[in-house]
């Protein structure tokens, strides 16, 4: 992948997490990125939603001026800023790599260009996500009604179902979008006029 490769990419300013694989090695090995184990971890999937992911064969990574020098025996993790700078690297042990690095290196990333913290967006995503985990029971009901509606013979009865699931599903529609906001402006990015400037309220814990 060249620079002008990467930045061809329709990715609004993102940094890119590079994952270069050994394009000779094992099916196992060929993953992408996103199969990888560690990107099953909550934190760092929820990191990942940050960044643009790449994949790209250890041959090919040889032939570019930043990811050339990455390229080893084993797989490699490149986090790149946007403007396509070098910023960390994470070598695979065999075709494993821990969680807690690729976290790491996430939260090292993006302190360097934006004021978004992603231990902090792991966690309001958490709490977007109980809040969603709440409403399940409202979508249940809804679909009861629905069933009774579906069931009932009576039109002055069908009517007040009608009427309580409209409401019900008025709510809960305005809940929902309510959290969607939130989630969307979570992964908004937001960048640093002071590139020295420390991110607030980032709490890596």
């Amino acid at each position: 992948m060249t620079q002008e490769q990467a930045e061809a990419i329709s990715r609004n300013d993102k940094p890119i997490v590079v994952y270069i694989y050994n394009d000779e090695a094992d099916e196992e090995a060929r993953f992408s990125i996103e199969e990888a184990a560690a990107f099953f971890d909550d934190k760092v999937a929820v990191g990942a939603r940050l960044f643009d992911m790449v994949r790209i064969d250890m041959e090919s990574a040889k032939n570019d001026r930043v990811l050339k020098d990455h390229v080893g025996r084993e797989n490699a993790l490149v986090f790149l800023r946007p403007d396509y700078k070098f910023a960390k690297a994470i070598q695979f042990k065999g075709a494993k790599v821990k969680a807690r690095s690729v976290f790491s290196a996430m939260c090292a990333t993006m302190k360097l260009d934006y004021k978004n913290c992603v231990a902090t967006t792991y966690k309001k995503m958490k709490t977007i996500q109980k809040a969603r985990s709440k409403l399940a029971p409202d979508a249940t009901k809804i679909a009861q009604i629905d069933d009774k509606i579906l069931a009932e013979t009576s039109d002055k009865s069908r009517d007040k179902l009608v009427a309580k699931r409209d409401k019900m599903q008025d709510k809960f529609d305005a809940e929902n979008l309510k959290l969607d906001t939130q989630e969307n402006a979570l992964f908004t990015l937001s960048a640093k006029v002071d590139k020295n400037a420390k991110t607030k309220d980032c709490d890596e814990s």
